[in-house]
């Protein structure tokens, strides 16, 4: 029998929340992340989490503005889209190196893509990217949210706990990685739980997630440990995203057409 497989626009969503429900939840789970951070770093990371939001917010109305677009700050995006570039931030970082990395995911990112659900980057990552090619200096050091393994795996659990996250998908990628790496540090598990799971830049398919979680770790540790790039985890998340159409298209349900 030959079911119908509809290859729609993204987000795709795996739970029955509505997107802004799915969006706040995540950003609740990166509570415990940013509360570790805080207590590492307590001004450095206030400030950066304050800067890198309002202006991931501020960017958002701007650019939607711009486009003459619907705005609505209380779908999370925006705000969730600021926590995790000020997650992947070290704590030196200056306040105009957060507001350009959150005001490029969400500008060049997010929103000259169509907006919410149509970009095939993970926007955070990209916005992070850019500015270690523009500003290497600038984002030199640990980021602050990969500090603290307890934190991050609470913030898993929250993941998990509200069904926002296929649990075997971190899994596979850690367990790929530590076969290949040599150390499993807070970027590898800040990547796994937060970055490899969003669901508007990965596959549609439980088989494709896997796939795409296997690459990436192997494209990680390729890139981070064997070719010493500075932000292999975060180039190998981006590569992986765009190969995301094509784990939709080769790796769909069984016995399915696409419409």
């Amino acid at each position: 029998m030959v079911t119908s497989y509809k290859q729609g626009l993204a987000p795709h969503i795996r739970t029955e929340r509505s997107v802004p429900s799915i969006l706040w939840l995540t950003a609740l789970a990166l509570t415990p992340v940013l509360g570790a951070a805080v207590a590492a770093n307590a001004w450095n990371s206030l400030r950066l989490i304050g800067v890198a939001v309002s202006a991931s917010l501020v960017s958002e109305v701007l650019a939607r503005t711009a486009r003459g677009k619907n705005i609505s700050l209380k779908s999370g995006d925006a705000v969730l889209t600021g926590l995790l570039v000020a997650l992947m931030l070290p704590a030196s970082a200056p306040s105009w190196a957060a507001a350009l990395t959150s005001a490029i995911a969400v500008i060049l990112i997010k929103e000259m893509f169509g907006g919410p659900g149509a970009y095939p980057l993970h926007a955070a990552v990209a916005g992070r990217v850019l500015m270690q090619v523009s500003f290497p200096l600038a984002i030199e050091g640990g980021a602050i949210g990969f500090g603290s393994p307890v934190g991050l795996f609470l913030g898993a659990g929250i993941l998990v706990g509200f069904r926002l996250i296929r649990w075997e998908v971190p899994v596979i990628f850690l367990g790929v990685y530590a076969l290949l790496s040599t150390d499993i540090g807070g970027g590898a598990l800040f990547a796994a739980f937060f970055l490899i799971t969003d669901p508007v830049t990965t596959p549609q398919t439980r088989r494709g997630l896997r796939f795409f979680a296997m690459g990436t770790a192997v494209m990680a540790v390729l890139l981070g440990e064997v070719m010493r790039h500075s932000d292999g985890i975060f180039m190998a998340v981006l590569v992986m995203n765009g190969l995301t159409p094509w784990f939709d298209q080769i790796v769909r349900p069984r016995n399915a057409k696409v419409l």
